[in-house]
């Protein structure tokens, strides 16, 4: 029955990754729930088998079966990393269903990010609506262990050394999980940042900004696993 639960979740998790994908791709530009799926590139309707995913990508080799157009591979990660990221999520029950709407929320956030460096602020909306109806009040143990990360990542959106996205993700972290595990996340999510320059330090261009976002996720996700 727990591995019944598991791949469930997964496959829903991969289809939620999958849609949010789709949003990126067509915000502002074309409806996105209720149009079907097209290729980019020769417009050609999919079908329901081509819709699958991670399956779809393989059976497909990662092109169009159409125009013969590669498909982005980065889109096969998104729905791997989606269907790990709703493992845990328990969709029976109130709380799992917040949790939920926060991850999706999230990885909707990060996917702009990645690509642009930037997010709508609307993705970030379903988040904070959730983490106020699922307020934790903060101990003075919590109130203690967010001073330090909290100051400081209040200094460098002070310096535009960061975005104003990164400090609200550690408020909803903060108060929808509490001081601790907000803490653990983007320590963890700061070690990783830092492990990828050090293995790209060659081909990273010292003055270029990159997302923060992803790490923060992957760590979120990690953690919640």
């Amino acid at each position: 029955m727990n591995n019944i639960f598991l791949i469930s979740n997964f496959f829903i998790g991969s289809c939620l990754a999958s849609h949010s994908y789709v949003i990126y791709e067509r915000f502002n530009q074309a409806n996105y729930i209720f149009e079907r799926s097209k290729c980019n590139s020769c417009n050609n309707e999919l079908s329901l088998l081509e819709e699958i995913p991670l399956f779809s990508y393989l059976f497909l080799r990662g092109h169009c079966s159409n125009c013969k157009t590669q498909i982005p591979a980065e889109l096969f990660f998104i729905e791997l990393i989606g269907g790990f990221s709703f493992l845990s999520c328990n969709f029976s029950t109130s709380k799992g269903l917040s949790t939920a709407i926060l991850i999706f929320s999230i990885l909707l956030c990060t996917i702009f990010d990645y690509y642009k460096q930037e997010f709508p602020t609307v993705c970030i909306i379903p988040a904070i609506i959730v983490t106020i109806f699922n307020f934790s009040f903060l101990t003075k143990i919590d109130f203690l262990q967010s001073i330090p990360i909290l100051s400081l990542l209040c200094y460098y959106v002070y310096k535009n050394k960061l975005g104003n996205g990164d400090l609200i993700l550690y408020l909803i972290f903060l108060f929808y999980f509490n001081a601790e595990f907000a803490n653990q996340i983007f320590l963890l999510a700061c070690a990783l940042c830092i492990l990828y320059y050090f293995l790209n330090k060659k081909r990273t261009d010292k003055n270029k900004s990159f997302a923060l976002f992803p790490y923060l996720f992957i760590s979120l996700i990690i953690l919640l696993l």
